[in-house]
């Protein structure tokens, strides 16, 4: 080591530390247990010891990350990135735990003020959902209504005003399914140059561009896939008929409230050249054919049986489920996304 001064030695140090992280937490109320952080596919878990816990690694850039337990239904998000972070709080209140990091984190605290005037009225109706399922299509048209008008507008607000902030090109991202796919391009042209050029910015214009292969009056893309007695069956073989391609899955409990009104639709329009094509995103093939029979679905379905890894799901860009495509006779997509209401009223046109 001759030669080296001990100011070089901390140069050393701080660039180390500047190119990684350290989560340090403390949350009252999580004893002995494993505490898990996902983030850009990557679980780290550690254990607990009196509420105590700490992360360490590397990332690329700032992104979106998960603290979370399985046994306590804690959970939290943050925005990860290459400094010294802390987290601190108590299990029952995660809403109130106070986490300190870097600028993206920063950045992250001001959009929750910027959205706080919406999320403040929309949480008591979460909570009443959760209550009352009964109120489930009531809820979800009125929060569906502030999302739309109040809080998806303060979304693109923020990200207008923090084009080199990571946690815009996020909530860029969150936006994808509810705004036209141009606007949303014009948006991300409009991010920061290594805002774009970071790995989840060259994801997203990954997304975007098998999102054009989905818009509506794009071919349907092809597939084949085995119905639960095993047989191939392949989507181009509806050709000729209006076709539904519904993404589900047993364990998606939206997808298992929303087929009583897909059920409905099919008896309606199944003797006017309607068809339903359904895609689980199950593992278990046991819990998918249970769902079939107890759902009562009498159309047509296959799976892989690969979670969200199912082949046609990632062909279709699928982020959540349910997730659908209004396919016309000559393989065309028509619309997308429409639940059971929308898609009588859109077949009713159609088939009229």
């Amino acid at each position: 080591m001759k030669g080296i001064s001990i100011v070089t030695l901390l140069c050393w140090s701080m660039a180390a530390q500047a190119q990684s992280f350290t989560v340090q937490g403390k949350i009252d109320g999580l004893q002995d247990a494993v505490i898990y952080l996902y983030h850009d596919k990557t679980h780290d878990s550690t254990a607990l010891r009196n509420g105590a816990f700490t992360f360490k690694g590397s990332v690329p850039h700032p992104q979106e990350a998960f603290l979370f337990t399985k046994d306590h239904g804690f959970s939290i998000m943050l925005y990860l990135e290459n400094t010294a972070m802390t987290v601190k709080g108590r299990a029952d209140a995660p809403e109130k735990v106070a986490i300190a990091g870097g600028a993206a984190q920063r950045e992250y605290a001001q959009f929750l003020q910027t959205v706080k005037p919406v999320t403040d009225r929309m949480d008591p109706l979460y909570a009443l959902l959760q209550k009352d399922r009964s109120k489930k299509d009531s809820v979800l048209e009125i929060t569906g209504r502030m999302i739309e008008e109040e809080y998806n507008p303060l979304c693109e607000q923020f990200i207008q005003q923090h084009p080199a902030s990571y946690v815009s090109l996020y909530k860029l991202k969150d936006l994808l399914r509810s705004k036209p796919l141009a606007d949303m391009e014009q948006a991300f042209a409009r991010l920061a140059p290594q805002v774009r050029a970071s790995a989840a910015g060259k994801l997203l214009q990954e997304e975007f561009d098998i999102m054009h292969k989905t818009e509506p009056g794009q071919p349907a893309m092809d597939f084949t896939m085995n119905t639960p007695a095993g047989k191939p069956l392949r989507l181009a073989s509806f050709k000729g008929s209006y076709v539904l391609l519904d993404f589900w899955a047993s364990w998606c409990k939206p997808c298992r409230e929303e087929n009583p009104a897909l059920k409905k639709a099919y008896d309606r329009f199944k003797d006017r050249n309607f068809r339903i094509l359904g895609v689980s995103l199950d593992r278990d093939s046991t819990a998918w054919v249970k769902a079939i029979a107890t759902d009562g679905l009498p159309w047509e379905h296959v799976s892989d049986l690969g979670l969200w890894d199912n082949n046609a799901a990632k062909r279709y860009n699928i982020k959540s489920i349910p997730s659908n495509f209004l396919i016309g006779p000559d393989g065309v997509i028509i619309a997308k996304d429409l639940n059971g209401q929308q898609l009588e009223e859109k077949l009713s046109k159609l088939l009229q």
